[in-house]
């Protein structure tokens, strides 16, 4: 999976559903329920959230207002105009701007003004006294709001959406992809739709099936928007849980070799670890300067690998967090890591173009040992440099990268030699993935096709994952 195509992957959302993305708040209509007290966790936090965080959050702070919790919100910006004046709706700035008849001044500026039912919202929140209905005013805005009734995924399709998400189920016999506001299951031999996952957030930027199969986890959100971590079982599709909510996109996840661990990788820059058994958050590693694209862990669960678009690959101790190397041999943004199987040494790839094999063990403060100098990490690279690798996928035999220019090749482990390249896709492809079960091999490019390959590297199946698209 690769983030880096979010800017045209969001493109064809405006095309079929013909406005922006909106959330569900507690209203609908023209006018709201006044029969009851307004709530800021229930009412007002996701109206701020959904329509003020883009522009005023912790990357983009406009006018230098920062809206992210409820201090914030009290705070003045530039203007020193006050946002907030408890039970005087005429005298609170923000109000102001909202209803502001001058669309050069109305805020959210540039967009769809508020609905009527919103401001009336805001308005008796404000009239009731402005009151804060949580314990702890720092918490951000996005904790605070109840899980959200996403939107419903479009019947047919109109075109097809770019595949920037897939997973095999661990018995070979499924295969889930992300779509729009959805996760479609399909069958890996007929490419026959078998179900639709709805409840999800707009675009979906990586998915694993558990050890077992019972249920999906989605990685999804909007850019500068939202985030998320949920978990669906795999038979209903019905929301099991949400692990993790952020501010920003969830770009990348990974299970311990147990499957009881589940490593994430977000748009905030964060490498996080949760326990499933209890979904508490065990690790929050702030190490990179920018985006985390994706996370693995090693074969004994004892080390976490990040990539970034930073331009660097790190690993962590997954028990407390430490930095234990990092690479940056790249010199370009990093889209994938992993390990290979024996643990001692690791595999990147990125927009330079190549997949890099480097040195694990014996490198930084987990084993005791002084940090490799840089120019002595790298045991081989292979690709030509010419189109960047998106994704890979480690077999017992080859590592598969899948490529701007459409292919899918495979390197073996041994000697690091081409083994195989198979031009299955007429679009850059970002996602594939591997089946232990049937050493089956699938993989989804920006036209929204996907490829299933068995074990010599032969087309089996091939589906266009976009659901009633060309009836």
């Amino acid at each position: 999976m690769n983030p880096r195509c979010l800017t045209f992957t969001l493109l064809p959302v405006i095309c079929w559903i013909g406005i922006g993305t909106v959330f569900v708040t507690t209203v609908s209509g023209d006018s709201a329920d006044t029969s009851t007290t307004v709530s800021f966790t229930r009412d007002v936090a996701p109206i701020l959230l959904a329509r003020c965080v883009a522009c005023h959050g912790e990357k983009r702070t406009e006018g230098e207002y920062k809206l992210v919790n409820f201090q914030h919100l009290l705070r003045a910006g530039a203007s020193t105009e006050s946002p907030i004046e408890a039970g005087n709706p005429d005298a609170s700035y923000l109000l102001q701007l909202i209803e502001e008849e001058d669309t050069d001044l109305r805020m959210p500026k540039e967009k769809q003004p508020l609905a009527a039912s919103e401001i009336d919202l805001l308005q008796r929140w404000i009239e009731e006294g402005a009151h804060y209905d949580n314990e702890d005013p720092e918490k951000l805005l996005h904790e605070l709001v109840p899980a959200r009734q996403h939107l419903s995924p479009p019947e047919v399709y109109r075109a097809p959406l770019p595949v920037t998400a897939l997973a095999i189920s661990p018995d070979g016999s499924e295969i889930a992809v992300g779509g729009l506001h959805e996760i479609t299951v399909w069958n890996t031999v007929t490419g026959d739709l078998q179900r639709r996952i709805t409840n999800v957030a707009e675009r979906t930027y990586h998915l694993i099936f558990s050890h077992d199969g019972r249920f999906i986890v989605a990685a999804s959100g909007i850019p500068g928007m939202q985030g998320e971590v949920r978990l669906y079982n795999t038979a209903d599709g019905q929301m099991r849980q949400e692990l993790f909510r952020s501010h920003d996109c969830v770009l990348g996840l990974a299970f311990d070799t147990a499957g009881q661990r589940l490593a994430i990788g977000a748009a905030d820059r964060t490498v996080r670890l949760y326990t499933l058994e209890d979904g508490q958050e065990q690790l929050n590693a702030q190490h990179h300067a920018d985006w985390v694209y994706a996370v693995a862990f090693s074969k004994d669960g004892s080390r976490i690998i990040s990539a970034s678009r930073d331009r660097t690959a790190k690993i962590i101790d997954a028990t407390t967090g430490d930095l234990i190397t990092t690479y940056a041999g790249h010199k370009q943004p990093v889209f994938d890591v992993g390990f290979r199987p024996d643990g001692q040494q690791a595999v990147s790839c990125g927009a330079d173009g190549k997949i890099h094999i480097w040195k694990v063990a014996g490198t930084g403060a987990a084993s005791g040992m002084s940090e490799t100098p840089q120019d002595e990490k790298t045991i081989s690279m292979m690709g030509s440099g010419t189109h960047p690798y998106h994704s890979f996928a480690i077999t017992p035999q080859a590592i598969f990268g899948c490529s701007d220019d459409g292919s899918i090749s495979g390197y073996t482990l041994d000697s690091w030699k081409l083994a195989q390249s198979q031009l299955g896709h007429n679009y850059p492809a970002y996602a594939v993935a591997h089946s232990e079960s049937t050493q089956r091999l699938v993989s989804g490019d920006h036209g929204g096709q996907v490829c299933v390959w068995n074990a010599e590297g032969i087309l089996m199946t091939t589906f266009t994952a976009a659901p009633g698209y060309g009836r």
